[in-house]
């Protein structure tokens, strides 16, 4: 799910992206579409 939300921001012009690594893989398996979008909300909270 990660990379496709990836994918899609990048395809309309936003530069935050989330990286693929056994942390994100973990907080996107245990805690499924909340941890998605709280590693994105960390993100962008971090280009602010």
């Amino acid at each position: 799910m990660i990379f496709f939300v990836n994918e899609f921001l990048g395809a309309q012009g936003i530069s935050v992206q989330v990286g693929l690594n056994p942390w994100t893989v973990l907080t996107s398996g245990i805690l499924g579409t909340p941890g998605v979008a709280l590693l994105y909300g960390i993100s962008f909270y971090g280009n602010m």
